[in-house]
């Protein structure tokens, strides 16, 4: 997608790929679904719940970002969040990725195997860190 969408984006299946798009409205990504946002803006909250993949590069998001079960993939780089972000019980291949992202609110992550890296490009984070996410 690309341009701008207004209202809920609601991804139930497959791949969503964001290239430089605005999305005026929440994100939703579903079980078994997955999204991938390049320099993109999402004003709104962003919630991947039991999602295959969830990858937010170079975007701006105008809400709290809640990441939840995810199975493959975690990847937020480069990101401007006006919120808080949680990544919780995602269990992936890789190593879910929280690198060089500006966090307006706190970071928090728990009960996530492998644990959360940032790859040495540290967050910077309004808010409080907790759990596995202290040390990003």
């Amino acid at each position: 997608m690309t341009g701008v969408r207004n209202g809920l984006l609601s991804v139930r299946s497959g791949v969503t790929c964001l290239a430089a798009a605005t999305i005026n409205g929440p994100v939703l990504v579903g079980a078994g679904a997955s999204v991938v946002a390049t320099d993109s803006r999402i004003v709104g909250p962003v919630q991947a719940d039991q999602a295959t993949d969830l990858q937010l590069l170079r975007s701006t998001i105008g809400g709290p970002i809640s990441i939840d079960g995810v199975t493959r993939s975690v990847v937020v780089v480069g990101t401007t969040v006006q919120g808080p972000v949680s990544v919780t019980r995602s269990s992936t291949t890789e190593a879910a990725v929280l690198a060089g992202n500006a966090v307006t609110g706190p970071l928090g992550c728990s009960g996530n195997t492998p644990a959360p890296v940032n790859l040495q490009a540290q967050n910077q984070v309004s808010g409080p860190r907790s759990g596995q996410c202290a040390r990003l």
